[in-house]
């Protein structure tokens, strides 16, 4: 009986060596994200796709992809538009605020697009929303139709 306890608990090790549980995080050479400043702090609120076939040297062209992307994606930075899984630009934002920072709310915030080469530093790409960004309870407004939020 202990051997077969022993064979199994090699077999399992054997097994389990093989197909690690955890594969090693992906680095991008470039990485390209949409932020915003609130609090004294920067949120990134969404990740965009990621260019892999630039190099770690390709700063510039990193954020130019980066900026031609969020372009090409909001309709030119319109928080409005549409996107393919029916949510507005604005409100894809709103939930990436609450899912990925648990906070549900933001006024008047404008949204700018980084880049960053080989996960270092990010850069601003010179390209930012053309609305401001307002969330209320994780949905997302019409800045004109609520009211500033109150001192903290």
């Amino acid at each position: 009986m202990q051997g077969c306890v022993a064979v199994l608990v090699a077999v399992v090790a054997l097994v389990g060596a093989q197909h690690p549980t955890h594969q090693p995080p992906q680095t991008h050479t470039c990485n390209c994200g949409a932020f915003i400043s609130m609090d004294h702090a920067e949120y990134e609120i969404h990740r965009l796709p990621p260019f892999d076939a630039l190099d770690c040297d390709d700063t510039k062209e990193c954020g130019k992809s980066c900026a031609a992307e969020w372009k090409r994606i909001t309709g030119d930075g319109d928080l409005e538009h549409d996107l393919p899984n029916g949510y507005s630009v604005g409100q894809e934002l709103c939930i990436g605020l609450n899912n990925g920072h648990g906070i549900d709310s933001c006024y008047k915030e404008t949204v700018y697009v980084y880049s960053n080469t080989c996960d270092g530093p990010w850069i601003w790409d010179g390209v930012n929303s053309i609305d401001e960004l307002c969330c209320h309870d994780g949905h997302y407004h019409d800045c004109s139709t609520l009211p500033p939020h109150p001192p903290q």
